[in-house]
């Protein structure tokens, strides 16, 4: 079998910055009603996963009182989470367009759910060397909240990505004029 790549194929392409963005945001907010799902499911307590989170800026002192219901505690926890969940979708999207997996839902599918492991390997594992309260937090829940991150970063990427270029193209083709995707 013969593989052919078109001349436009061969160009590395740059990423949608804002569905990077976007994707990021979307599967931020899936994450955390999947991980509040789970904790609800598990009749726990959220403020752990939140002061958890919230340590990576503030250090290990919000640990000091974790019955508290701290205000700051959760907005730095929700800011760290959503500052890391969009870095990783723009790290994503470069590898989405590196590939040229722009117009393959299975194959951006695959390469989101190998990310999202990836990241919960870097998250729990590497990262265990400077922020070691994540060590309890190894669990098959976490890799596959982590997996879910993935799979739902790369599909709304390539989704809000396709749409993007749809809306560009259609705007080229009313103005008489031809623009190719950067």
């Amino acid at each position: 079998m013969e593989f052919h790549l078109h001349e436009d194929q061969r160009k590395l392409q740059t990423p949608d910055w804002r569905a990077a963005i976007v994707s990021g945001a979307i599967a931020a907010a899936v994450l955390m009603c999947a991980a509040a799902a789970v904790i609800v499911a598990k009749s726990g307590s959220s403020w752990g996963a939140i002061r958890m989170v919230a340590a990576i800026v503030m250090g290990d002192r919000v640990f000091v009182e974790p019955d508290s219901h701290d205000a700051a505690v959760l907005a730095v926890a929700l800011a760290v989470h959503l500052t890391l969940a969009i870095g990783f979708s723009v790290v994503l999207a470069a590898i989405i367009e590196a590939c040229h997996l722009y117009s393959n839902v299975l194959m951006t599918s695959i390469v989101g759910t190998v990310f999202g492991a990836s990241l919960y390997l870097l998250n729990f594992y590497a990262m265990t060397a400077i922020f070691s309260w994540f060590v309890d937090a190894r669990t098959w829940i976490n890799l596959s909240l982590h997996i879910l991150y993935g799979l739902v970063t790369g599909i709304s990427y390539i989704w809000i990505a396709r749409r993007s270029k749809s809306a560009i193209d259609a705007d080229a083709t009313r103005s008489g004029r031809t623009e190719s995707r950067s």
